[in-house]
Order: structure tokens, then sequence, then C-alpha cells
């Protein structure tokens, strides 16, 4: 049910976005936006090691139910008339028509075939990643949460650069970087192993959390995560505006409701795959084949219209 929810969430936050700033301020708009996401994403994890580990389990499910409710409350003082006519056509009208809007574009289509990808590859290693930091790398959910918070940080330089690096670059060039980076950003994911393990930093007696162990590995998974987390965001803030400036106001749900269900339906695509690599190959083996497939994602963007746009275009007609 979450991720269904989720889903309609994603859609309309992005389609209504257009309707309350100006074309002009969609990467300023979708940069606060990813504040706000960055933030989360930041702080929940490593609340999440922290409260499993020190307290309750079952109280991060509580925490997480309770944001919840905390954002739908904030959503409701949201006060704002959309300019668009409900549509007159059947569901499935609709459904072709944002398909054909994604498909019919090579500067849509690149970027969901580069996502779709990205997605693919980023979701092989992250189904299995835990796994591995635990049985193979012996890491406690503290040490786990701690990794993924460092990490989480460089969303924050991501959301610093990424409209400056869209003025110095084009935005067409910086999606494309963003993507570069954010592939070699997982390299260290494929790299470490218990050979790497002599602990860096240690302490025993931490109330509640009892020993925390820090090793080259761990320091690796910081640096490549904070790597990461600056090519993702640069990439969605703006692969995400020339979306919405590219495309009508009228069909901007069609339209990122197709995004996101070529995007995101390779997910669990590839979490299946992780899974079977590593049945296969084994779990260090099977990150090692996610990351480098990752890596590659940025062609379906380098190949494509998008190499070339030093500015986003006027919407298609």
């Amino acid at each position: 049910m979450s991720g269904l929810l989720t889903v309609f969430f994603d859609v309309s936050y992005q389609a209504i976005l257009p309707s309350l700033v100006d074309r002009s301020q969609l990467v300023e708009g979708n940069s606060k936006l990813e504040w706000s996401r960055s933030g989360a994403q930041v702080v929940g994890p490593g609340m999440a090691g922290l409260v499993v580990q020190a307290v309750y389990p079952p109280l991060a499910i509580a925490i997480d139910a309770t944001a919840y409710m905390a954002s739908a409350s904030v959503l409701s003082r949201l006060k704002q008339d959309e300019v668009i006519k409900p549509s007159a056509t059947s569901v499935w009208h609709d459904l072709k028509e944002g398909l054909a809007v994604v498909l019919k574009d090579k500067r849509l289509r690149s970027i969901a075939g580069s996502t779709a990808t990205s997605n693919f590859f980023s979701n092989a290693i992250f189904s299995i990643l835990i796994l591995y930091l635990v049985r193979q790398l012996g890491y406690t959910a503290a040490v786990i949460g701690t990794i993924f918070f460092i990490g989480g940080l460089g969303a924050f330089a991501g959301i610093a650069v990424s409209s400056r690096l869209a003025r110095i670059l084009g935005v067409g060039p910086a999606i494309i970087a963003a993507m570069v980076v954010g592939g070699l950003g997982t390299i260290p994911f494929a790299l470490a192993n218990p050979t790497l393990s002599t602990p860096i930093f240690s302490a025993t007696g931490i109330p509640l959390l009892g020993t925390f162990r820090l090793d080259f590995n761990a320091l690796m998974l910081m640096v490549g995560g904070f790597v990461t987390s600056i090519g993702v965001v640069v990439y969605n803030i703006n692969q995400v505006s020339l979306r919405q400036a590219i495309v009508p106001k009228s069909i901007q749900g069609r339209m990122n409701a197709s995004m996101r269900w070529i995007v995101w339906g390779t997910i669990p695509a590839g979490a299946i795959a992780g899974g079977v690599l590593a049945e296969v190959f084994g779990l260090r083996e099977a990150i090692v084949i996610g990351v480098i497939g990752g890596i590659f994602s940025f062609l379906w963007v380098f190949l494509s219209p998008v190499r070339s746009l030093k500015h986003v275009p006027e919407a298609m007609e």
C-alpha cells in the first residue's frame, strides 16, 4: 500500500510544481524540494540504525508512520487552483498519451532509459548490500546507519551546485556529468572486502550501542555514498526541471506517470536480479556486476540530443 500511494504522490507533486512557480523558477523549485527529500533521506537511515540498535525496532516504524501524518497535515494547507481542465478521455487513453509523449521525444526517451538503467543496477546492488555489510564485513546497525548518513550528506552538496553546474556546463552536459559521477561513486561498493577490515576507529562501552567500529571499508563506502549522492541529486534536479519545462502543463501528470512507470518498473527487476546474481556468483561478485552496469547508465543521455542542450528549450506544442 505504501508503494502504491508513493506512486500517486510522486507523480502529483512533480506535475503540480509548474502550476506553483514560474517556468524560470523550476530549477530553484526542484532544488528546494530536493533539500526536503534529501534531508529526510540523510536523517532517516542514520536515525533508523540508532533506534533499531539502541532502543526498540518497532519504534522506528512508529516514527516513520508519524512522519507520514505530519507530511499530510502540511500538504493539506496547500491552496492553489490548477489551470488544467479535467480530462474527458478514458484512463487507457491518458496512459497511451503519456507513453507517447515520453517515447516519441528523444530527450525524454533518453532520460527514461538512463534513469531506468541506473535504477535497475543500483537496486541490484542495494537489495543485497545490507546482507553483505552484515555477513561479510560484520557491521552493526549503528555502523551501517552511520555509513548511509555520511554518504547521504553529499545530497546537500549536489543541491548547492546543481543550478550553477547547469549555468556553467549547460543543462544537458550537467545531466550527463551528474550521471557519470553518480556511477563512479559506486566503485567503492565493489572494492570493499574483508581484507580491508582492519579497524581505524573502535570504541567499546558506548551507552546503548556497545562496540562501534569503523574500518577502511566503512570510510570508502562513506566517500562513495557521498559522491553518488551528489551525482544523483544534480541529475534529478536538472532532468526533472527539463521535463517540466518542455512538456505542456496539460499533460504533466500523464508524462510523469509514464516516466515513473518506465523508470520504477526496473526497480523490482533489479532487486530480483541482484538476489539471483548473489545466489549464483556470490554477494560481492553480484555487487561488482551491479556497479559495472550502473557506470554505463550515462550512455543513454550522452548519445542523445540532451548532450547539446545548453539551455532549457521551449515547451513542445
